[in-house]
C-alpha cells in the first residue's frame, strides 16, 4: 500500500461574465445579456492542473456555476455545499 498524494495547482483565472436568470456565459467585454437584457455579474472561472505521484495527471477547468470538467473525461456537478455528482464521459 503505497502513499497516494494528490495536489491542485491553480495554473490560470479568467474572469467572465455570466447572465444569473439566463445562466449564459459572455467574455469580459459584455456588461448585458443578449438574452433577457439583464446586467452581467463578474464571476471568475478557474484551470488547475492535477498531480499525482506520478505526476501530471489531468487538468480541470472550473465554471463559474461550479462545474468541473476535466481531461480524463470527468464531469463533476455541484449539487449543494459539499455533496457533487460525478460522471464519466469516456464509457462506451
Amino acid at each position: 500500500m503505497g502513499l497516494n498524494i494528490r495536489k491542485r495547482v491553480l495554473i490560470h483565472e479568467e474572469v467572465v461574465h455570466r447572465c444569473k436568470s439566463c445562466n449564459v456565459i459572455f467574455g469580459k467585454d459584455a456588461l448585458f445579456c443578449s438574452q433577457c437584457g439583464k446586467p452581467l455579474e463578474k464571476e471568475k472561472t478557474k484551470i488547475y492542473a492535477n498531480y499525482g505521484k506520478k505526476g501530471l495527471t489531468s487538468l480541470s477547468y472550473v465554471s463559474p456555476d461550479g462545474t468541473t470538467f476535466n481531461t480524463k473525461g470527468k464531469l463533476t456537478q455541484k449539487i449543494a455545499d459539499g455533496v457533487s455528482y460525478t460522471t464519466n464521459m469516456n464509457k462506451s
